[in-house]
């Protein structure tokens, strides 16, 4: 006999939620609404990072010696007195968590926008809250002034949208793949100039969606570009040299305008990233 399967009769519900998305809920929730009360501008949310719990040291020796005791065989020779010796240790920690007053705390990491009167700002930080999910303590990461063209270009970046455009659409997923990881990778491991780092990558986006190409050369003069016009050189006319690699230093190009009429010369030092670190006016 050959049973059937009544697709009307099937679960399509989704599984209930575990205690971890119950808690980031509640943890971004409690965010918003922070921010929602806080800020004289509207609030427009974008990510949050993956929650993490911050235990004190008796938390994860107590946690440890839940798993140890969860682990013990029935049938092991020595079975009764290490329960007993799990026991009254967890039983130890417990007091003290309780006469030292020790909790744990959440972190959390949060990118927003807030409208300004010309533009946005944009801001990253870090929330630490307490176990009933009160705010503790707000560090931030980074925070940067957005044209409004450039948080279009943000919009574009954090939905990932499509960059490139070929006759074969497989090889431009790929590149928009290769080319947003690279970004990505990129502003994960910033430790000291994220915000310059932002605004190279929003360019950069703006430049590959003109013209169907990552050019680093083209790149790196529309970034002296923006500098120059952000400065005041409004009469400077530049003509720029080949980006190259700074001697005896790997992680840096050159780039050298020099004014059309021969002048002023500006050297330019960027990082890898096309994150301009340094500026010589001559």
């Amino acid at each position: 006999m050959v049973s059937s399967c009544n697709l009307l009769d099937y679960d399509y519900s989704p599984p209930p939620p575990s205690q971890y998305q119950i808690t980031s809920e509640k943890v971004k929730s409690k965010i918003d609404s922070v921010l929602i009360s806080q800020l004289d501008t509207k609030y427009i949310p974008y990510t949050f990072s993956l929650l993490e719990t911050i235990k004190p040291t008796p938390f994860l020796k107590l946690d440890s010696l839940y798993s140890l005791r969860t682990n013990l065989r029935e049938n092991a020779e020595d079975y009764l007195v290490l329960m007993k010796k799990y026991n009254n240790e967890i039983e130890e920690l417990k007091n003290k968590i309780n006469d030292e007053k020790l909790y744990h705390t959440y972190q959390i990491d949060h990118i927003y926008i807030v409208e300004k009167e010309k533009g946005y700002q944009l801001h990253e930080d870090q929330f630490k809250l307490l176990p009933n999910y009160q705010l503790q303590k707000i560090t931030p990461i980074l925070s940067t002034h957005l044209s409004t063209k450039e948080k279009d270009l943000f919009d574009y970046f954090t939905l990932q949208n499509p960059l490139y455009e070929t006759g074969d659409i497989s090889y431009n997923n790929q590149l928009d793949l290769l080319t947003y990881e690279k970004f990505n990778i990129a502003l994960s491991n910033e430790k000291y100039n994220k915000a310059g780092l932002l605004h190279t990558i929003l360019y950069s986006i703006e430049y590959i969606r003109q013209f169907n190409d990552f050019n680093e050369q083209k790149i790196a003069e529309g970034i002296a570009d923006k500098w120059l016009i952000e400065n005041h050189y409004n009469n400077f006319i530049p003509i720029y040299s080949k980006l190259t690699k700074k001697e005896q230093e790997v992680n840096s190009y050159s780039l050298i305008a020099q004014n059309k009429k021969g002048e002023v010369t500006i050297r330019f030092t960027l990082d890898l990233n096309l994150v301009i670190t340094d500026i010589t006016v001559e």
